[in-house]
Parts: C-alpha cells; sequence; structure tokens
C-alpha cells in the first residue's frame, strides 16, 4: 500500500464552510498532496471494504500466536533455555532472543533484522500471507540448528 490515511473522529471539523475544515484548507497548507489521489484512496477503500483490513489484521496476528506456541515448544539443550520470547505476543510481532550463531543461516532463508545486537534479540513479523506452512519451515530450520 501506498499513501497516509487521516480519520477524523470530531465530525464538527469537517462542516463545509468552517475555519476549522481540516480536509479542504489546511491538508493543501501544511501537507503534500499526490498528483492523483484517487489512486491512492482506492487502495484504502478495498482494504477498509468487507473488513478486509480486520481478516487480514486477525490472520497475522493468529499466525504470530501459532509462531510463539512453537518456539516455546523448543527443548533445552543441556539444560538451557535455547531462545527466549522477550515480549508479549499481543499483535503479529515476535520478539525473542536466540543463540547468536542461529542469526545468520535463519535471516539467509527467512529475511529478518536483529533489534538489539548486544543479546541477540529479533523481530519476527507474521503478515496477511502468512501460512502454517511458512511457520512449519521456520521450526524445522530451527530444529535443524537445535541438532547442531
Amino acid at each position: 500500500m501506498y499513501g497516509e490515511a487521516v480519520i477524523v473522529f470530531n465530525q464538527s471539523l469537517l462542516k463545509a464552510g468552517d475555519t476549522n475544515d481540516v480536509l479542504k484548507y489546511r491538508h493543501k497548507q501544511m501537507m503534500q498532496l499526490a498528483s492523483k489521489q484517487r489512486f491512492i484512496a482506492i487502495q484504502f477503500l478495498t482494504f477498509l471494504k468487507n473488513d478486509l483490513w480486520k481478516k487480514s489484521t486477525e490472520h497475522s496476528n493468529s499466525m504470530a500466536q501459532l509462531l510463539k506456541k512453537r518456539l516455546e515448544s523448543i527443548p533445552k539443550k543441556n539444560d538451557k533455555q535455547l531462545i527466549r520470547i522477550t515480549r508479549p505476543v499481543e499483535t503479529n510481532a515476535v520478539f525473542l532472543e536466540i543463540p547468536r550463531e542461529w542469526y545468520e543461516p535463519l535471516s539467509t532463508i527467512f529475511p529478518f533484522y536483529m533489534w538489539r545486537t548486544k543479546n541477540c534479540e529479533v523481530r519476527l513479523m507474521c503478515s496477511f500471507d502468512t501460512t502454517e506452512n511458512d511457520i512449519d519451515q521456520f521450526m524445522n530450520k530451527i530444529d535443524e540448528l537445535v541438532q547442531n
């Protein structure tokens, strides 16, 4: 998607001729206007239609919960926990600390970046098109790394 949406909850700000007419006057004074704004707007209309935004969000959040559950099942090695989920999984993001030697082999196949280098904390993101198979493949690679 390209563009930004401005949501105005105070309907009095939208009255025509009002000096506080946010969309008509202030937008042109303080923001940049795209020349073909209707092409940008159609993305939002499609995204909001039939709750597509909600379905996409619910799916990506549920995939993050599945990933969290699968990560929590990684066994200890020599009585040491190999990974540690560092933040509550409340959206589509999973933050965890991984062994430093896992970063390169994992991120080469599944692009992600290190959130905090000091403790090798990474951020994994699930999206509207993340599948259970994607999570299976990620976990299969982790299983390989655990065995080594």
